[in-house]
């Protein structure tokens, strides 16, 4: 029997808090050395991330890259649902729960209640997050 994925959801009012909970979220698991694997809805938003990531501050900043091939990097940024670096953690950043999800160990999500359509959207998946989670 394996044991059930810990799911951590991030409450978020604004973009802002979104951008500076994904930042803190992954800085904390790199600071652990775990391997993160950031999954994102489209392209647009996997460049937005990883521009986000190379503006801050060299103190605060973590390797990462965007792929869609296996690596050895410890942060990944991709638009496709598979492991490609062995990730203990993922992070979801798409609208739905991702099929592959129950693989990791530790699961992050946004509660994010930017507009009440991502509201929505937040809650139907906490909702199927909760069936195996």
């Amino acid at each position: 029997m394996s044991l059930k994925p810990q799911l951590i959801l991030l409450l978020v009012h604004n973009n802002q808090e979104k951008l500076q909970a994904i930042f803190n979220a992954i800085q904390k698991e790199v600071f652990k050395k775990e391997r993160v694997l950031i999954l994102v809805p489209n392209i647009e938003s996997a460049h937005f991330l990883d521009q986000f990531f190379w503006a801050i501050t060299e103190e605060s900043f973590f390797p990462h890259s965007i792929t869609d091939q296996p690596t050895n990097e410890n942060v990944i940024i991709t638009l496709k649902e598979e492991n490609f670096n062995q990730a203990k953690v993922l992070f979801n950043l798409t609208p739905q729960v991702p099929a592959f999800s129950r693989q990791f160990p530790t699961i992050y999500d946004l509660d994010d209640r930017t507009t009440q359509a991502k509201r929505q959207l937040s809650l139907e998946r906490k909702q199927s997050y909760s069936l195996f989670c």
